[in-house]
């Protein structure tokens, strides 16, 4: 692997970095991964006292998952921003591609099915939360979201489906949850999501649309089970990071993520938050085409990904002082 010039240097001196810098360190970092199957650990965000900090957080989260509709290189990023003059709340949206007008064509749907079944839910009374008009609204937006995000469920299952099942289950205990949990997967893989041969396919009718919904339910709560009782392993620990200002993501961040709003972040004085990071590098990176300081923020951005390179890449070696000559432009790795 070539890179036009080499890194520079990181420390008390001033950084001159680019958006391309950027685009080849991220680059760099992601294929020295590979190459040495290095995977990096960073800690959760700290707990907060905050009741029910999480909430706002799924909720971002889920909803910028529900709007990827592509199977493979669509990730989008929700927010929230009030408005205290106008009492308004405002849904922010973004992507590594632009905005299509069916996607916000569906979070529109998404927000007024929300508005319907909240109507309804307070029209009740507490004993009467199972009526069938609420069940009804209920259903209707599940099927929306459904279809609308089906592609990108159907990837998801498909991605990793045989690696998943061949996971080593011998030593498990016969009632440890992982084996609910695996059966689901399997059959929600057979009826709907198999590339060849599925027997139900992509629902074409509210009654299988139902039926699918019912089978996702029965995997989230049985993934639910496993994490709550500690996975493969005995010691659990519950992510409770603060909401506001949240960012939620269609997919798992990785560390050009981390390290673009840890920059922001330090330049602007923000607090941005998002769930944790893979600790990998994807690969291709793309800076945001508006950024507040950008050219601060580059900077910065820079010097977190050399300086997290440098403490872990074995093959580093520092520029030879100025009497000795100097190499070609060029760096292999």
């Amino acid at each position: 692997m070539e890179q036009s010039d080499h890194l520079k240097a990181v420390g008390s001196h001033p950084i001159h970095a680019s958006v391309d810098d950027i685009r080849d360190l991220v680059t760099a970092t992601a294929k020295l991964q590979e190459r040495h199957n290095i995977q990096q650990t960073y800690p959760l965000p700290q707990e907060t006292p905050l009741p029910e900090p999480r909430r706002i957080a799924e909720v971002l989260d889920s909803l910028a998952n529900l709007c990827v509709s592509k199977p493979r290189q669509e990730v989008l990023a929700t927010a929230l921003r009030v408005d205290d003059r106008t009492k308004c709340v405002e849904l922010i949206l973004t992507g590594n591609e632009d905005i299509q007008d069916t996607t916000c064509n569906h979070v529109k749907e998404i927000w007024a099915g929300l508005k319907r079944i909240s109507a309804r839910f307070l029209q009740l009374r507490p004993q009467d939360i199972h009526d069938e008009g609420l069940e009804r609204e209920q259903n209707i937006f599940a099927y929306s979201c459904l279809n609308f995000h089906f592609e990108k469920l159907k990837n998801r299952v498909n991605a990793q489906f045989a690696l998943f099942c061949d996971i080593d289950t011998d030593n498990l205990d016969s009632a440890h949850p992982f084996h609910n949990l695996r059966q689901s997967i399997i059959t929600i893989e057979e009826l709907y999501t198999r590339d060849d041969d599925a027997k139900v396919g992509r629902p074409s009718n509210p009654a299988s649309w139902k039926t699918m919904f019912k089978c996702l339910r029965i995997a989230k709560d049985e993934t639910e089970d496993f994490w709550a009782g500690g996975g493969f392993r005995s010691d659990t620990s519950k992510n409770t990071s603060i909401a506001y200002p949240y960012i939620g993501l269609s997919e798992i961040p990785c560390i050009g993520c981390q390290a673009f709003f840890e920059a922001i972040n330090g330049v602007c004085g923000t607090n941005y938050k998002m769930r944790p990071s893979t600790s990998k590098s994807t690969r291709p990176w793309l800076f945001p085409h508006t950024c507040p300081h950008s050219v601060s923020v580059i900077e910065r951005m820079y010097q977190i990904l050399a300086v997290d390179l440098i403490k872990w890449y074995p093959g580093y070696r520092p520029k030879p002082a100025q009497s000795d000559p100097v190499p070609k432009p060029t760096v292999r790795l």
